[in-house]
């Protein structure tokens, strides 16, 4: 089993829970994310792992090929190919940008888990005839799955296998079902640089400033916490989240990733150790 490499489609907070915890049960993990700037939770994900090389998390490395080949760990004529090979063969993430994967697609993924639909519709022209058990949360309707996971909080986490009878219906959208209804995101009411005034976990009132545009003062809209922002010095388009007010009174910090994404990436490991059982029985 712990030859097997196993694909995970993006670098958010579920993405990266479910490398962690299948980095740490033996499988060879690969992310493939966005190379993006403008994601508000940079400081908690592997995201973060495109802006600076590489991010290591619970000391679990993941690490884009330009990193890799800045602290000359590999030779800049190497193939990405060879560089997913070599970094999963020394127990580190190799951190794909979604544009390369036409790259890899050669190599054997008998399993991939799907946390971000868009980057996976946008996969899809280039996976041709691969063949792989795909795993993801019941709220992505649009994607053809071999397993789903209950990803509301009655279900949260659990497995949705056809021989059991409880109902799995979808009855809220997915962003409610995650648990972001106390969350309050900020966006930019115009095009601009970006200039936090605020740090991740302060405390905000309503219309305090928490960040300027252009120097123009931006103010919160809700009391609370801020558990999202991005970096000062981006040019954010107009309408780009920029940050999250967290209104509930959890006192949990924002740069740790929600239990609950822990949750759906114990469903994945259980999916595919199940469907490991079934085709080796």
């Amino acid at each position: 089993m712990k030859s097997q490499k196993v694909l995970v489609i993006g670098t958010s907070d579920f993405g990266t829970a479910c490398a962690l915890r299948l980095e740490f049960s033996g499988w060879q993990v690969v992310l493939i994310g966005r190379q993006i700037a403008l994601d508000i939770y940079h400081t908690r994900t592997f995201t973060g792992g495109f802006f600076s090389g590489k991010k290591t998390i619970n000391n679990v490395t993941a690490i884009t090929q330009a990193g890799s080949i800045e602290q000359e760990e590999t030779a800049p004529d190497m193939s990405l190919e060879d560089f997913v090979i070599h970094e999963v063969a020394n127990r580190r993430i190799p951190l794909i940008e979604y544009s390369e994967f036409g790259a890899i697609k050669k190599l054997p993924f008998p399993y991939i888990v799907i946390t971000d639909e868009a980057i996976w519709k946008n996969l899809l022209p280039l996976t041709g005839e691969v063949e792989a058990t795909t795993i993801g949360p019941n709220g992505f309707t649009e994607t053809n799955l071999t397993y789903r996971l209950a990803d509301d909080d009655l279900f949260l986490g659990r497995v949705i296998y056809p021989f059991i009878e409880e109902d799995f219906a979808i009855k809220e959208p997915q962003e409610k079902r995650l648990g972001k209804e106390d969350k309050f995101q900020v966006k930019a009411p115009l095009e601009g640089v970006f200039t936090a005034t605020k740090e991740l976990d302060d405390a905000v009132l309503e219309r305090e400033e928490i960040g300027k545009i252009n120097e123009i003062p931006i103010l919160s809209p809700e009391k609370g916490r801020l558990s999202g922002i991005l970096n000062s010095g981006l040019i954010v388009p107009r309408n780009t989240v920029f940050a999250e007010i967290d209104t509930s009174p959890s006192v949990r910090s924002a740069t740790v990733i929600p239990s609950k994404y822990f949750s759906l990436a114990g469903g994945v490991l259980e999916a595919i150790l199940y469907d490991l059982h079934l085709n080796t029985t």
